[in-house]
């Protein structure tokens, strides 16, 4: 069982590599290095934006995008008559 974070920063469980953790079972992230790579994510962003505001804005845009995609499928498909 492996530890993910959705787009919302809540942590899940999965059952991803469940093998390969029998094998490197050291190799266990603590909370605090965890937030470490956080910070790093972060200081890599422009001031003011955070993670979580930029996962915010990507799936704003891809929400949009497939409404436009529906939109001119909806368009090609109107028959004049």
């Amino acid at each position: 069982m492996r530890v993910k974070e959705d787009w919302q920063g809540n942590e899940k469980m999965t059952d991803e590599g469940a093998a390969e953790e029998i094998e490197d079972e050291g190799d266990e992230v603590t909370a605090s290095e965890r937030g470490d790579e956080r910070d790093k994510e972060e200081s890599l962003l422009p001031q003011g934006i955070s993670s979580l505001h930029l996962q915010w804005i990507t799936i704003t845009i891809s929400q949009s995008q497939a409404v436009h995609k529906r939109m001119d499928t909806i368009n090609t498909d109107v028959v004049d008559y």
